[in-house]
């Protein structure tokens, strides 16, 4: 297929061919497929960063607690994740 936009030639028929190849992409679910893989990866980021920020605020003293067997690991890592979600937008 050719298209020569600045003479207008081939333009209507590259938008048919754009047309068919959305609505081909729609039936066969392509669309929210792909959509639902960049939401994935913007969620992944967004916990990511969650997760940096969370170990971040882990200070000594809580390490020391957990060297000292008065808390478990993942009590400390549950505790500052979920001070990372709540102090708000991770972006």
């Amino acid at each position: 297929m050719t298209c020569v936009a600045s003479r207008a030639s081939g333009v209507a028929e590259v938008d048919e061919a754009l047309s068919r190849h959305e609505q081909h992409v729609r039936r066969h679910g392509g669309l929210i497929r792909k959509r639902r893989g960049r939401v994935r990866e913007e969620v992944r980021a967004l916990m990511a960063e969650a997760a940096r920020r969370a170990l971040a605020q882990v200070d000594d003293a809580a390490l020391d607690e957990v060297i000292d067997g008065g808390r478990a690991p993942d009590e400390v890592a549950i505790a500052a994740l979920g001070r990372a979600v709540r102090s708000g937008r991770v972006d």
